[in-house]
């Protein structure tokens, strides 16, 4: 968070382009992992959470793409 904008830092985020195989298919896919930030009514940060996402290249139709949430655990939160 060491990128400042109007006396607020930014959200980091890194993007890669990658390819694998998956059940014998060849999968061409972009993983974004960065920070969100919850902010208070005068947009100052005030808690983040770390994410990664990973989406499909090559999807016709953007609306149908499934999506999963996987909330691991850590400190103070269990991930049972």
């Amino acid at each position: 968070m060491t990128d400042i904008a109007d006396g607020h830092p930014r959200p980091l985020s890194v993007t890669r382009e990658l390819t694998g195989e998956f059940n014998g298919q060849t999968v061409r896919y972009r993983a974004v992992a960065g920070d969100t930030f919850i902010r208070d009514g005068s947009a100052t940060p005030i808690a983040s959470f770390f994410t990664v996402a990973y989406l499909k290249e090559d999807v016709a139709e953007l609306s149908s793409r499934p999506v999963t949430f996987i909330f691991n655990g850590g400190p103070g939160s269990s991930s049972q």
